[in-house]
Formats: C-alpha cells, structure tokens, sequence
C-alpha cells in the first residue's frame, strides 16, 4: 500500500506576503481605475456644456438675441435639447440629464426642484448692472437688452457662455428653473455685490477651489465658479467650443473672458 505524500501547506509569513503583494496591487490598481472614471465624466460633462452651448446658438438664430433676464435660459433652450414637451408644460421639477454633470453630486434637500449643475455666464459682476448694465451674453439685465453674436465684439473665442457650478449642499441654490445664484453667475463677487450665505464668506471671490465640506464656509461656494474636477473647470465659450480651466486662471484670466465688449486683451492660458 502506497503512503499518502503529505503537501506543504503555507507558512504564515508565506500567506501574509500574498496579501501585502494583493493590497499593493489594489492600492495601484484602484487610483487608476478612479482616474479612468473621472476622465469619462469629465469627458460627458464637456459634451453636456457643448449641447447647452449649441442650444443657445440655435435659441439666437431663431429669436436674434441670446436669452435675456427674467427667467431661466434654461427654459429658453430646452426645445433645443429635445426637451419641447417640458418647455411647453413649464414644470419645475423634472429633472434633465444635461443638466447635470456626472461628477457632481445631486442633494436631496428642495428634491421637488429640478437642479442644473451649468450657470450662465452674465458678466464680470452683479454690481454691473448700477453702470449700464450686465457685461456678459446669457441672462443679461436689463431683461429689454437683446445680446447677439455681432455685439460680441471681444470675439467669440475669448467670451465665455457657461460655467460649471455644482448645487449648495442644501439644494436650495442651483435650481434649474431659478435666476440669479441659481441658474446664472457672475465671475467676480466682491464687496457690494449681494450677500447670498452668511457674513464670513470672505471676499473677493473668483473661480476658485471650493471649501471642504467640513468647513462652515462651504455654502459660500454659492457665489462663484468651481467644480468637482481636480484643479479647475470648465467652460463652454461663444464660438462653441468648450474649454478647461485651471483655478490660476480665476483671478486673471476669467474676469476678462467674462465680458462681450469691453476690449480687454486676454493673456496667453
């Protein structure tokens, strides 16, 4: 009778050095794979901001003006985006797709309102409009000024449309059917421009890296530009293009992009 040839089993420390070798892996395995991910929504965020950019081109060949102040230009452009049954029931709760960009997290707070991640860009300042009016091209005041594409005279390369920012942890700003703070933005908030959350939100504020969570100056993330991206966000520009922008370019190089006609010379970015 043959005798049974007992197999070595696995030491522990054998067994241990498998598991540290799989930990590595997953440790290398799993920045990638968040990297690949956040590159496919970057990528569907950007085509979201070119169907919204096309839209407001298709909404001014049709009216000879860009979407004027009063309502959301939102509500404007959504037969343009296959949305003709909800422009024509005016309801305020249904919530589209290109609205909304994958990166961003969507509260439950005000859940009866529909949230838009993407904010018009109505000029440099609120305070414009005390001067002579808004200086951007969407949701321009006074809501009589009609903005086209001939009166962009800065040229439509270097004149921004529409932005990225992601809704207050509360849902109470970011309503896609709303206006100021909520549907559109301005690039520059600084002292005598409303005060949308509390009195520490420190000023001026640009398209900038927004608070962490934790911090309690979170919501004042309201009054500018950001986004879920790593290092910046991005723009869909009057000639239809959409661009990326690191938050250097905040303080300098947006405020100028802001505006249709006021002959600034915008820097190499």
């Amino acid at each position: 009778m043959k005798s049974r040839v007992l197999r070595p089993a696995f030491t522990l420390i054998e067994l241990l050095v498998v598991i540290a070798i799989i930990a590595i892996l997953i440790g290398l395995l799993l920045p990638a794979v968040q990297k690949v991910r956040e590159a496919a929504s970057r990528m569907s965020c950007s085509n979201n901001l070119k169907q919204l950019g096309l839209a407001l081109h298709s909404y001014h060949d049709t009216n000879n003006t860009f979407p004027q102040y009063g309502t959301s230009w939102l509500r404007y452009v959504n037969p343009y985006i296959e949305q003709d049954n909800l422009a024509r029931s005016g309801s305020s709760s249904v919530q589209v797709k290109t609205w909304l960009c994958p990166s961003a997290t969507l509260p439950t707070g005000n859940a009866t309102q529909a949230k838009t991640n993407y904010l018009g860009v109505t000029g440099q300042r609120y305070s414009d409009y005390a001067t002579g009016g808004d200086t951007g091209v969407v949701s321009v005041y006074p809501s009589n000024a009609k903005i086209t594409i001939v009166g962009i005279t800065d040229g439509t390369s270097n004149t921004l449309m529409i932005g990225e920012r992601p809704t207050t942890a509360d849902g109470y700003y970011g309503w896609a059917n709303g206006i100021d703070f909520d549907s559109h933005l301005w690039v520059v908030w600084a002292s005598g421009d409303p005060l949308v959350y509390g009195s520490s939100c420190p000023q001026p504020m640009y398209f900038q890296a927004p608070f962490p969570q934790s911090d309690p100056r979170a919501d004042c993330d309201v009054h500018h530009f950001w986004s879920n991206h790593t290092g910046g966000g991005q723009f869909a520009l009057a000639d239809g293009s959409v661009r990326f922008f690191t938050y250097t370019a905040g303080s300098t190089v947006i405020p100028l992009m802001a505006t249709r006609a006021r002959g600034e010379v915008i820097p190499n970015f």
